[in-house]
């Protein structure tokens, strides 16, 4: 199934899913992404929106994206959220920015993901953009109902090393 598709199908069974199931599964996920990120000082995350994993439940100190102009940067936000692009929260006003560099790990997350860590998003490309040169420990989050065997990538596509559902850890770098 191609990319449009596949995105629309797996968006349409997320949107299904009730409160409670998305908390259950989202504390299980939450904690398999704690073990991978323990030894971890500084962890990028992202806000859930329309139904997503939380993998956020068991994280502390972590820097959430925030889009200006077409593009993701990652801060720490002193001062709360507020609802930005999209109506995704991101960090409210003045917050502490930091690079790419100096970011242990990333929790990155998808609409589906296939076995080899490759993702489908919203389309816009703002994590596939992140990511490039990115050297820390990319991990993909998603209900186990939203990982699939292949998803067809692109050249400028980049493939997370972990997939993480509440059924499963999938160890992504040995399989591309």
């Amino acid at each position: 199934m191609d990319k449009v598709n596949l995105r629309a199908k797996l968006k349409n069974e997320r949107s299904a899913l009730n409160k409670k199931y998305i908390l259950n599964k989202s504390l299980i996920i939450s904690k398999k992404v704690q073990n991978i990120v323990k030894k971890q000082n500084k962890i990028a995350s992202y806000s859930p929106f329309n139904n997503e994993v939380n993998p956020n439940l068991y994280l502390d100190f972590i820097y959430f994206p925030k889009v200006k102009k077409n593009s993701m940067y990652m801060c720490l936000s002193t001062n709360g959220f507020i609802k930005g692009f999209k109506n995704i929260k991101e960090p409210f006003g003045i917050c502490r920015k930091t690079t790419k560099k100096e970011i242990n790990a990333i929790v990155v997350p998808g609409i589906a993901f296939d076995k080899r860590g490759y993702r489908i998003g919203y389309g816009k490309g703002f994590y596939d953009k992140f990511l490039k040169e990115f050297k820390g420990i990319k991990i993909g989050v998603a209900f186990d109902c939203c990982i699939t065997e292949k998803i067809d990538n692109e050249k400028h596509d980049v493939a997370v090393d972990y997939v993480v559902s509440e059924k499963r850890s999938i160890i992504c770098k040995l399989r591309r």
